[in-house]
């Protein structure tokens, strides 16, 4: 039924794209349309599929060409027509995907029965019609635990367990609006036009309720050690105003005395505890000890992977067990595939980082949600199957059926280690990437190429300025680039920080053009330095590691930061307190920002970064925000700042090392935002540790300790 995230039909945004392109004269990039509508290029293209039919209909086309735009071409008369309808706002009919969805949202949402005829008005169908809508919506609902009652002359309602039916509402939400609406809902940016599919969605939660719940959450957030990420914090808001509407009408949650037992234990119950004494003198009404555990558990799902020894909340299965479930599952996934997967060490922590707080979300029977599932039923259905069998272990330890959204979650770990696996050590094609500075975001580029294109052997990391003096030497087929490079000696791929869609079709179109053979390096490329002569380098490696590790900060900010001077400035006040370099810190920041910005969008964090010569040593640290910097390229919790000495390269690609890990290394977002001062440094050291050891192989190619190097330091 409703179950595919990105089936919802929003007409009035393809409307809204239609207008931008029929009101122009040439085509536009999706990034352009993004901007003009406040929504993200992902967005837009999602849209295309059905602008596409609608421009169909009207005997116009919609082209889409690499490199020039999207653009609706045809008659000029009946583009002309296309656009006065769409202004006068032409009223268009729902699809039967629309429809269903719809009416499992009201049915769920009602308590009482509803007349077929008062449906079918809302739908603007006959009674028939919703009949055979109501036929297919059966067995989606059987599927969440509920049931669909008919009765003649009475109407239509649905009958189930309060939690079931929460779930379910949760569920729709989710499955058929991105986090950008909702996100934009808790910011009052978007409305509930009823015009729309999406907008009928919008109309299930109460903006007002909403809004204040918003309010209260954020308060909680100061009594919390750690922030919650966007999708944990959408979570709560849209599970909390839901339970404010069921409670208004006497629907009230029941759980069983042992479990409400077990949460009472837990550190979350009394901050879940305090937040229901605020919704109950907001309200009126009075919030049960049920509806206070199931708020607790959405405090604990939401809890970092990354958990003290001594925390009460720590996941009732213990680290060595989770240790033995994540190698059993990799021992089925190597029994499937005849790979030797267990001795891929980042596999098995990967997935014990990831097991903890999934065991414990499974344990209380809450919701595991999966922004990737479509992606990957879709596109690796032969990796979900293996998962399936792969994730028995897991499933018997714990006596339940893992939801599809949890054997994706495996499978991307499983399917990752198996690219590895095959990615043979000869990669066909060079690239370069290369970003304003080459310190932040072209790491975290490269990282987004590695995993998309395992043929493409990214030689450097590089800023721009350099591009020329790289280009000779690295016998690269053409430069992926987060910006534009006037003269650039190679072809340059202009993408986002994180690959879309376009971005991996432009990389993809460049691929088949290249020449499949690595081309010869002007210098050497391959070759090993002489260990004498490689000492130097490795020192400068070595100088640049422990002045961040040094100079590591985190720090939490109390100041609402409301613009980037202001979050720049922060910044450089953590690395130093000359004022004069402090300025030149934060106007380096500020002018790679104006190239463009470093939020990580859906991530909740940014990556402030800059090279300078004002700082003497490179410097790296955490800021945590206790008001989120808004800002029209996302919300921002926490800000990861990595400082670069000009002219120093070894530095540069040592502070850019850190950058890598936030897609690299599983967990690393997670104890950024929410991690103590020890967790976070360990991460960061691990980092370093992988760097230095990477380092030594490629210039003097024998292994170095780590240990026996920081040692040497003290």
């Amino acid at each position: 039924m409703c179950s595919k995230k990105g089936t919802m039909k929003n007409l009035a945004r393809a409307s809204a794209i239609a207008q931008i392109l029929l009101a122009g004269t040439a085509p536009l990039s999706a990034r352009s349309i993004a901007e003009k509508l406040g929504v993200s290029s992902k967005t837009v293209l999602r849209e295309l599929p059905k602008l596409a039919r609608m421009a169909s209909d009207r005997d116009l086309v919609l082209k889409r060409k690499t490199g020039t735009g999207i653009s609706i071409v045809g008659d000029a008369e009946k583009q002309k027509a296309f656009l006065a309808q769409l202004k006068a706002n032409a009223p268009v009919g729902f699809t039967a995907q629309e429809r269903l969805t719809i009416l499992a949202g009201q049915l769920l949402k009602n308590s009482e029965p509803i007349k077929l005829f008062t449906l079918a008005k809302q739908l603007n169908v006959t009674d028939g019609t919703v009949s055979n809508d109501l036929d297919k919506l059966e067995t989606w609902f059987r599927e969440h635990g509920l049931m669909l009652v008919r009765r003649p002359g009475l109407g239509v309602y649905v009958e189930g367990d309060e939690r079931a039916i929460r779930r379910a509402l949760i569920s729709i939400l989710y499955e058929n609006l991105d986090e950008e609406h909702l996100l934009r809902l808790v910011r009052e940016d978007e409305t509930a036009d009823k015009r729309t599919a999406s907008g009928h969605l919008l109309s299930l939660v109460d903006a007002e309720v909403v809004h204040q719940i918003e309010g209260f959450v954020h308060e909680m957030e100061s009594d919390l050690p750690h922030h919650f990420s966007d999708h944990a914090f959408i979570g709560l808001v849209v599970h909390l105003t839901l339970a404010v509407e069921r409670m208004r009408k006497q629907e009230g949650i029941h759980i069983e005395p042992d479990i409400l037992a077990d949460l009472r234990s837990r550190s979350a119950y009394p901050l879940a505890e305090k937040l229901a004494r605020r919704i109950e003198k907001a309200f009126s009404l009075a919030v049960p000890a049920g509806e206070i555990g199931y708020i607790t558990m959405h405090l604990l799902g939401a809890r970092s992977r990354y958990i003290g020894k001594q925390d009460r909340d720590a996941p009732r299965v213990g680290n060595f067990r989770l240790v033995q479930l994540a190698r059993a599952i990799i021992r089925r996934m190597e029994e499937q595939t005849g790979k030797p997967l267990l001795q891929n060490r980042s596999l098995l922590m990967g997935l014990v980082n990831h097991l903890g707080p999934s065991v414990s979300r499974l344990t209380m029977h809450m919701t595991i949600r999966n922004p990737l599932l479509e992606e990957m039923q879709q596109t690796y259905p032969h990796y979900m199957a293996m998962a399936r069998v792969a994730a028995e272990p897991l499933e018997n330890e714990l006596g339940v059926t893992l939801p599809d959204a949890e054997v994706a979650y495996i499978a991307m770990h499983l399917g990752a280690a198996l690219v590895d696996a095959d990615t043979p050590a000869h990669k066909t094609i060079r690239v370069l990437v290369a970003c304003p500075t080459g310190v932040g975001t072209s790491r975290l580029l490269a990282s987004s190429v590695r995993r998309a294109f395992p043929n493409l052997h990214v030689v450097d990391t590089v800023s721009t300025i350099h591009i020329t003096e790289a280009s000779e030497e690295s016998g690269a087929s053409f430069v992926i680039s987060t910006v534009p490079i006037p003269n650039a000696p190679l072809p340059v791929i202009v993408t986002g920080l994180l690959l879309d869609e376009a971005g991996r079709a432009r990389i993809a179109e460049a691929i088949q053009r290249a020449e499949r053979y690595v081309l010869p390096c002007k210098k050497g490329c391959t070759q090993k330095t002489a260990f004498s002569d490689g000492l130097p380098k490795m020192i400068a490696y070595g100088t640049a590691i422990r002045s961040l590790l040094e100079g590591f900060f985190v720090r939490r900010i109390a100041e609402h930061v409301s613009d980037a001077k202001r979050l720049c400035m922060i910044a450089a006040e953590q690395i130093c307190t000359d004022r004069t370099a402090r300025n030149s810190i934060m106007d380096a920041f500020l002018q790679r920002e104006s190239k463009g910005s470093t939020i990580i969008k859906g991530h909740g964090i940014m990556v402030l970064h800059a090279r300078t010569k004002a700082s003497p040593a490179p410097r790296a640290g955490v800021l945590r925000l206790s008001a989120p910097f808004v800002s029209e390229s996302g919300i921002v919790r926490t800000v990861l700042v990595l400082l670069a000495v000009m002219e120093k390269e070894e530095s540069a690609e040592a502070v850019g090392a850190i950058s890598t890990g936030l897609f690299e290394r599983d967990g690393f977002l997670s104890v950024l935002h929410d991690g103590e001062h020890g967790a976070v440094f360990q991460a960061i050291s691990d980092l370093l540790r992988a760097f230095y050891r990477q380092k030594n192989e490629e210039v003097i190619g024998q292994a170095a300790d780590f240990h026996q190097f920081r040692e040497s330091l003290v």
